[in-house]
């Protein structure tokens, strides 16, 4: 070794450390490019013009899709999402509500994040359906709340943190109806599961079931020529690899 040279030998990096590393400069690498896809997207993609969306949109007459939500958050344009049913006038809610979360079982008015049946009370609620007193009794309760069958909850309000800016907004799981009970007895909302399998091209349409089951299963109605030409495209990559 020659002299004034230093020689510094580092004992064998833990994998914890070495995972850490990884991960800290995968993620850098990520944000830097999505900071620049992100810009570039706001020439291209985002212009208000191109979407043909100036202030502010409003969706309504089903649910809004959270991936098409998170979208338009990410570019800057509020989204105010209806809610409400023909009995309601139609609507009485835009994120902010004029319902209150009921507890399926007991009935009780549940706090803010606890997830129930959305009643409805307002003079925007229907009287009754039309000579069917039966239903009429079953939709509405003695007090004259509307039982929408509707699973949801509302968020609770926060002073700090990204969750501040949603207290008080209503968010719904599902129906009351469609609620897939397992044989073990966990709940399972299947709207979710069928929303995000719904985003694949190669799904048409997809019912998730399972109830009374030890686990959930589907049927699925195939895209058929969306998985006609991802099957000839694993073929040929399948050939490639030989």
């Amino acid at each position: 070794m020659a002299t004034g040279a230093v020689n510094v030998v580092r004992g064998p990096r833990s994998s914890a450390e070495e995972w850490f590393q990884i991960y800290t400069h995968s993620e850098r690498f990520v944000a830097t490019f999505l900071w620049r896809l992100h810009n570039l997207a706001k020439i291209l993609v985002y212009k208000k013009s191109a979407i043909g969306i100036s202030k502010a949109g409003i969706s309504g007459g089903g649910s809004l899709p959270m991936h098409v939500d998170k979208f338009f958050e990410a570019i800057g344009i509020k989204v105010q999402n209806g809610y409400g049913l023909i009995e309601t006038s139609p609507v009485v809610a835009a994120r902010r509500p004029f319902c209150n979360v009921f507890d399926i079982e007991t009935g009780d008015v549940l706090p803010d994040g606890s997830k129930g049946i959305v009643k409805i009370k307002g003079p925007q609620d229907m009287k009754g359906y039309y000579k069917n007193s039966s239903a009429t009794n079953e939709a509405l309760d003695q007090e004259g709340w509307f039982k929408t069958g509707d699973i949801g909850w509302i968020a609770p309000h926060h002073a700090v943190g990204p969750s501040r800016k949603f207290g008080g907004v209503l968010f719904l799981e599902g129906r009351a109806k469609d609620t897939i009970v397992l044989s073990a007895g966990e709940n399972v909302e299947p709207a979710e599961i069928e929303e995000a399998a719904s985003r694949s091209n190669l799904i048409h349409q997809i019912v998730v079931i399972g109830q009374d089951q030890q686990r959930l299963g589907a049927i699925i109605v195939p895209n058929n020529d969306e998985v006609l030409a991802e099957a000839k495209r694993k073929s040929l990559l399948m050939r490639m690899a030989k």
